[in-house]
């Protein structure tokens, strides 16, 4: 396991990579230290390894969460202010690429990954419309699906809100992060592209008031997972074993995310009340850099990423058999600060 399990760090220990981006929720790494990130002012925001910023288009509802670059260089993007899918061309120029599947609404899609046949996995968060109000954590309304050949079916339903979908080395096992359930799933991939055998991926809990965001796997076979209202990083062995690489919890906030959880009724602003001291409310996990070292992870508070070094590499994704990001048309430099003016 390359030592993983001795992998322990200090907030101190974590670099910051950007500056002034609004709800970074998400990451897409490049072997050469680009990285893509969302914001919630509509645009992508795109980071070169110097430190230069752009702002990449918009897409309708200003709700961007989640990326993956397709062959042509073009981002698809999931949009939680509709529930829909967009194509986003680094140009800025965006199309509505989805809004039904299986004759239905969306419902809230909340993360898209490409495989290495090209087939885009979905995962939706719930098939209601995007949430307002309180969560019902025990409500399994949330699907994975997928979308091959321009035709988009279901493959996995009654999940309590899934927020990402991850394929390992072989593409045989799909992981899933169901944060309502406060756990990792594990499917199994048949090969006509269909999930079945369910299995949790460590433990069936991940603790009170600890809900999971997203996840990433690494060469080895670990589960990598973000605690959105931990605000820290555990690593899920092949073995099953947990380990923590850093925290930074809120005692306070924990115990009143806790009480609603158990009381049917979690509100969006009692998670973002778990916020820590130095780390708040982590999201996504990226590998990149050209050996895939380079951590980065993105949040829903914090106005910059958060980057380390790992002692063994990310699991390649599809758009990093590339040496480089894609080149950047002539675009509009980001702000500053995205939370000014």
């Amino acid at each position: 396991m390359s030592g993983i399990t001795e992998l322990t760090l200090q907030p101190t220990d974590l670099r910051r990579v950007g500056h002034g981006l609004a709800r970074p929720e998400n990451v897409l790494a490049f072997r050469d230290g680009t990285v893509f990130t969302s914001s919630n002012k509509g645009y992508i925001t795109r980071i070169a390894p110097d430190g230069r910023q752009w702002r990449i288009g918009r897409v309708p509802h200003d709700a961007p969460t989640t990326m993956a670059l397709a062959d042509d260089d073009s981002l698809i993007v999931n949009n939680t202010g509709d529930g829909n899918l967009y194509r986003l061309q680094l140009d800025g120029k965006s199309e509505l690429l989805l809004d039904t599947i299986e004759g239905r609404p969306i419902g809230s899609a909340n993360y898209v990954f490409l495989d290495s046949r090209g087939r885009l996995w979905i995962a939706v968060a719930t098939s209601t419309a995007p949430p307002h109000g309180p969560a019902d954590p025990a409500r399994a309304t949330g699907y994975i699906a997928v979308l091959e050949d321009g035709q988009a079916r279901i493959v996995a339903d009654g999940l309590r809100w899934p927020n990402e979908v991850r394929l390992d080395a072989t593409e045989s096992y799909a992981y899933v992060p169901e944060t309502m359930a406060q756990r990792v799933l594990r499917f199994r991939v048949t090969p006509e592209g269909g999930l079945t055998d369910k299995e949790v991926v460590g433990p069936a809990t991940l603790g009170p008031g600890i809900l999971p965001d997203g996840i990433a796997l690494d060469v080895d076979g670990n589960v990598w997972v973000a605690l959105l209202s931990g605000n820290g990083l555990v690593i899920i062995t092949p073995e099953g074993r947990t380990h923590t690489v850093f925290d930074d919890p809120n005692a306070a906030g924990l115990s009143a995310l806790a009480a609603q959880y158990d009381a049917g009724a979690i509100e969006f602003p009692t998670i973002l009340g778990c916020r820590g001291r130095h780390i708040q409310t982590l999201t996504s996990i990226g590998f990149g850099g050209p050996d895939l070292r380079t951590v980065f992870m993105g949040s829903l508070l914090m106005p910059h990423l958060l980057s380390f070094d790992s002692p063994v590499a990310g699991l390649p994704l599809r758009h990093q058999h590339r040496p480089a990001a894609p080149p950047q048309p002539e675009s509009e430099l980001a702000p500053l600060d995205e939370n000014g003016a």
